[in-house]
């Protein structure tokens, strides 16, 4: 069955749109990324022009169309059954609530009063419904586990229902849907696709519900709201209200790998209406479980809606196109408003009930066939055997008939076999308890282990931001900005540089480029795949003296890029296919290979390509690759997870910036940390180690050091420096018309002593010299000590070290002064020059801490009897003849306190005298510390 072609007229533009049917049948209501609400009549919409409704739509609707800001989406619509109430959300965070006049038409200029803005959220709102009686609005959005009930007769007088835990209703909505009988709201999760049940009057969630595999997408109650239609990644699934779990599954009317984004139930629930990515609307006879009929559309199928009165539906797609569906249900069918009329309203629900109550008829009598074979298999087997027998096969029996138990409960269709479950099952709903809580009490009873549906991460690309009005940012980084603006007919890409004597680059973009990024010799960019055109990368020169330097490359029709990424060296692109490849500035594939799970982003520099993808059980991981001068894949550096806490989401990943020259020698051997960045304002970084690669935490609350309320990452420096722009209130990027200016702030890695900032930094500078070490090391072996790349890395490891001294004499000075002499000791047997301790010890005199300048003073010895190291010199002592860095081998810190800690032995006229060394060497050694100040 290929379908009927849908005839779709321009609306809004491409991006999230909302639409609804009035009470009435006879009035459509539009919204989408132009902020424009749009009133459109029946005949309208069947017959006339949408350019003339561009023309009416300041006169049909002018409250609506003037208060929405130009560059603010109107994302979702949601009307009251009667039609007395409109509300919008907004890509602002707003709800608005609008009420039309009495005895004034809809297509009458002046017919809405704005009534206000009922709430706000703090992140887009992507989801509204109403009560049925109109009383109560349920709101949520991309705001993490929050659905706001707000009055419309008093928006002050309000209700929160909250979750922390992301997989426990704690994730961004997408959608919502009022039950008909008024106890529940049922939201559906944006990340983890869950279909979560939250309580009205316990103003709780209360858990999750069994609709089969795959991720939701979308949910509608049916209109006597004891079943939910659910469309997934998976298909379309009916859930029964009663048992909460999956009835059965509706298969035959779209692809298997489609996904449902859209359904609605006619009014006497008899047929169903779903649409999906592919652009397929289907409509199911639901009592039948099989497709009447199908249409088709050029895009995907965002909304679909039943007309209330008539025999029509209203689509909407992804490009924000509108169309009829006309005389949806054939005539030689039951009308879909059939005995909705009137005082018949109960009976048809109640019919509607039984019948389909008897589509589970099959599953009973299954099952009780199942109980009577069990039951004879036992009672045969209680005739053959003797006693003994018999009680060690009705231990095995029940084993197996627990597993069997178990496997029917773990089953997507079907119904408890055990009664004493149902009735646990009622009491526990009863009394609002958690029927998923209940489910896995069973389960782990009967030795089994409850499931766990997660959901995919969305794959993003790094300091970018979402389509805002007209206008977006692909990239923005320490080297420019690319920005691209929708010019209806085609998109323009402006690449503005942060260096302000390079001009400049402007150029049309006919493909729709939805990623960017930007790097020292050109700029590369992928587009997404529509029915016509595959996903395209495109890579734009920078300076190059050919006039035909720019080249691009169609992926294969089934692939859509997800990510890209652009170093010094080459481009590299990752598709929904799993699939890597690797592109030189000129357009040769020099590699590819395939990734473990879905990309979640792409990020390069110089030889290194980090892949950050996501695992079955959506936990995040990275390999870092290297890649060879001829831009192959030479092996992994590293490969495993990532360190993020479990309630985060990671939105940023880089290569820090180091203050070496980019390409050379010493930059490829001390390589720069991969850092990633969460929406907590977290920030950890893969760092070298002397036995590999770690995770170091580099800051823990980049709003809070940034001074705002939230921090948008441009870049993180090797030096402890983060780049990027402040947003307040509610923003959670900048704005692509007015960009703001850039922050720069001081970061150090988390501590929770007292000395927070000096322990912090310590934790920085020791992971510094731990990876210098780790690189001399391997550069030595490589190089030798002749070559100047080692002899580069050798000046950064002197610094520092030097850094970290002085970082640790400031603990010192600290520890001094609140007389911890144990910790001052500690300190000082960490010092890495012998300068340091020379300081350390006045340190000690300074304060009066004799005791502790005695075991310096032994600390200093014990170093000096060591034999003499070999001095590692400068670079620039080599070219210059300067003094060489005079620093000893460190000693191990246990090695060292234990000499100090063998320092005096107490003399009964209270002097101390040292017990391996003469008197006089000491007092020697005292004055030349302390400067021929002190006293013999």
């Amino acid at each position: 069955m290929v379908g009927r072609r849908i005839k779709l007229k321009s609306g809004h533009g491409s991006g999230k749109c909302g639409v609804v049917v009035h009470g009435s049948g006879t009035v459509v209501l539009t919204s989408g990324a132009d902020g424009t609400v749009c009133a459109i009549s029946l005949e309208e919409l069947g017959a006339s022009d949408h350019a003339t409704l561009q023309e009416k739509k300041r006169e049909l609707l002018p409250d609506v169309c003037q208060y929405h800001k130009a560059d603010v989406g109107v994302s979702v619509l949601a009307m009251t059954p009667s039609g007395s109430f409109l509300a919008t959300g907004d890509d602002d965070a707003n709800v608005r609530l609008f009420k039309p006049k009495k005895d004034v038409g809809w297509h009458t200029s002046g017919s809405i009063d704005f009534q206000g803005i009922v709430t706000r959220f703090q992140a887009p709102v992507r989801a509204l419904a109403f009560a049925p009686s109109g009383g109560l609005l349920a709101c949520a959005g991309d705001e993490p586990g929050v659905i706001k009930l707000v009055s419309t007769a008093n928006p002050s007088q309000m209700s929160i229902l909250r979750s922390s835990n992301p997989h426990k209703g704690g994730d961004a909505i997408k959608q919502l849907a009022y039950d008909p009988q008024g106890d529940f709201v049922l939201s559906v999760g944006a990340r983890h696709g869950a279909l979560s049940l939250w309580g009205i009057d316990a103003d709780c969630y209360m858990n999750d519900l069994d609709f089969g595999p795959g991720m939701a997408r979308c949910a509608e109650w049916s209109p006597c709201g004891d079943w939910i239609a659910a469309g997934s990644t998976a298909g379309l699934s009916i859930v029964s209200r009663r048992t909460q779990k999956l009835a059965f599954s509706l298969s035959g009317g779209h692809a298997r790998n489609a996904t449902v984004l859209s359904v609605s139930w006619s009014s006497n629930a008899q047929y169903l209406l779903s649409s999906d990515d592919e652009g397929i609307v289907v409509l199911w006879e639901v009592s039948k479980r099989e497709p009447l009929d199908r249409w088709r559309a050029e895009f995907g199928i965002q909304s679909v809606v039943w007309n209330p009165v008539f025999n029509h539906g209203v689509v909407m797609d992804k490009m924000g196109q509108y169309g009829l569906l006309d005389e949806v249900v054939p005539l030689q069918f039951v009308s879909p408003h059939a005995t909705v009329e009137g005082s018949a309203a109960k009976q048809a629900e109640r019919a509607n009930q039984a019948s389909l109550e008897d589509l589970f008829k099959d599953e009973e009598v299954a099952e009780q066939e199942q109980r009577a074979k069990r039951k004879t298999k036992h009672e045969h087997e209680e005739k053959r055997v003797g006693e003994d027998d018999r009680n060690n096969e009705r231990d095995e029996d029940e084993d197996e008939d627990a597993g069997e138990s178990l496997g029917e409960e773990d089953t997507d269709e079907g119904e408890d076999v055990s009664g004493s479950d149902e009735d646990e099952q009622e009491h526990s709903m009863a009394n609002n308890v958690s029927y998923g809580a209940a489910l896995k009490k069973r389960r782990r009873s009967h030795g089994g282990v409850a499931r766990r549906r997660v959901a995919l991460p969305d794959a993003f690309m790094p300091s970018s931001t979402p389509l805002r009005g007209k206008r977006r940012i692909l990239c923005w980084n320490l080297r420019g900005v690319v920005t691209s603006e929708d010019e209806s007919i085609h998109h323009n890409i402006e690449i503005s540089f942060a260096d302000g004597n390079q001009p400049s680059v402007r150029f049309k973009d006919h493909y729709g480029f939805i990623q960017g990024c930007l790097g020292t010799a050109g700029a590369f960019f992928a587009s997404t795949k529509t029915a016509e055109h595959p996903s395209v990368l495109f890579y734009h020169a920078l300076g190059s003296w050919s006039k035909k330097a720019d080249w691009s490359v169609n992926l294969p029709q089934s692939e859509q890029s997800k990510a890209i990424a652009i170093s010094s060296d080459f481009v590299a692109c990752v598709s929904s296919a799993r699939m890597l490849r690797v592109f030189t500035h000129t357009g040769v594939q020099t590699d590819s290979m395939p990734i473990p799970g879905p990309a979640v982003t792409l990020t390069a520099r110089d030889d290194r390509l980090a892949v950050v993808y996501c695992t079955p059980d959506a936990a995040i991981s990275v390999v870092v690759l290297e890649l060879d001068a001829y831009q192959t894949i030479a092996g992994e550096l590293f490969h495993g997870p990532v360190s993020t806490s479990p309630e985060s989401l990671l939105v940023w990943a880089g290569f820090a910036e180091t203050r070496r020259p980019p390409r050379s020698l010493s930059d490829k051997i001390m390589r720069s940390d991969l850092v990633l960045y969460d929406n907590l304002g977290r920030a950890c970084a893969l760092s070298q180690a002397p036995l590999g690669y770690r995770w170091r935490i580099l800051l823990d609350n980049a709003a809070k050091l940034a001074q705002a309320d939230y921090f948008w990452p441009l870049a993180f420096k090797q030096e402890g420096l983060a780049v990027g722009v402040k947003c307040h209130g509610i923003e959670r990027y900048p704005s692509a018309l007015t960009r703001p200016l850039l922050t720069t702030f001081g970061f150090e890695a988390p501590s929770i002593d007292g000395t927070a900032r000096l322990s912090s930094q310590l934790m920085r500078l020791r992971g510094d010299v731990s990876r210098a070490q780790s690189v001399l090391t391997y550069a030595k072996g490589v190089f030798g000590e002749d070559h100047p790349a080692y002899l580069d890395i050798g000046d950064e490891l002197t610094d520092a070290e030097l850094q970290v001294d002085k970082c640790l004499l400031k603990l010192i000075e600290e520890a001094c002064q609140t007389a911890r002499g144990t910790r001052a000791l500690e300190l000082a047997a960490r010092l890495n020059m012998p300068k340091s301790i020379d300081v350390a010890y006045k340190l000690a005199m300074h304060y009066n801490q004799t005791l502790l300048a005695d075991r310096i003073i032994r600390l200093s010895q014990t170093r000096a009897l060591k034999p003499a190291p070999q001095r590692r010199t400068r670079r620039s002592d080599q070219a210059g003849g300067t003094a060489a860095v005079d620093k000893k081998p460190s000693m191990p810190v246990n090695e060292a306190l234990d000499a100090a800690a063998e320092l005096v032995t107490p003399e009964k006229d209270g002097r101390a005298q040292y017990a391996a060394e003469p008197l006089s060497k000491v007092e020697s050694m005292k004055k030349r510390l302390a400067g021929g100040r002190l006293k013999a």
